[in-house]
């Protein structure tokens, strides 16, 4: 499984899976091109932060694929910076 998802990453010229986002991906997923591992590996693009220009490239990975997936490939991000002295 794994290695699926990291095949996936490489397409799109991203990092591997770390140990840390393998383990709190969801149990269950199978090695198939679907929306629960396109979602899997959206949230953990998300999590890495500065995720606009990946989900884009997952996206239409996906959709090359098959996938009909949701959304428009766009983050919602906020320009707030916090702690920032005014």
């Amino acid at each position: 499984m794994r290695s699926f998802l990291n095949s996936v990453l490489a397409f799109i010229n991203r990092e591997s899976l770390t140990d840390l986002e393998f383990n709190a991906l969801p149990a269950g997923l199978q090695q198939v091109y679907d929306t629960a591992s396109y979602n899997a590996l959206k949230s953990v693009l998300i999590a890495r932060g500065n995720a606009d220009n990946s989900v884009k490239k997952l996206q239409g990975y996906y959709q090359a694929k098959g996938v009909t997936v949701s959304g428009n490939g766009t983050v919602a991000s906020s320009n707030i910076f916090v702690g920032s002295a005014l």
